[in-house]
């Protein structure tokens, strides 16, 4: 039995729906219904299906995308990740940051003083 086929018997035997079954799982009585329907969903609500319903791994790895299945041979988790968001920024100093807000903000005021005056 799939994943989705026990999802939805433990549901159906129960006569609990999808609005009470979010409110149980932590997860939205849409989404669920599209998990039930054959749609594929982000690691962390895998998580939180399968501690519900206590899932073994395989039966939660089938309702991850292909590119998200350890197991599959399009396994490649970084796939949608922009190459960007794979290193940590670079973040400057706090003083660097500090001096350089500093520097802006009395050049802008500056700009407006000179604005309004009369004695330009």
């Amino acid at each position: 039995m799939s994943a989705r086929e026990k999802m939805k018997q433990w549901r159906e035997t129960y006569g609990i729906s999808y609005e009470y079954l979010s409110k149980l799982t932590g997860v939205s009585s849409g989404l669920i219904c599209m998990v039930e329907h054959g749609d594929v969903t982000h690691p962390k609500i895998v998580t939180k299906l399968q501690e519900f319903f206590k899932l073994t791994d395989d039966e939660a790895e089938e309702l991850l995308p292909k590119n998200r299945r350890p197991h599959d041979p399009e396994y490649e988790p970084d796939k949608y990740v922009a190459e960007v968001d794979r290193q940590p920024p670079y973040m400057p100093p706090k003083q660097d940051l500090v001096e350089r807000y500093m520097t802006e903000h009395h050049n802008e005021q500056v700009k407006q003083h000179s604005k309004r005056s009369m004695y330009r």
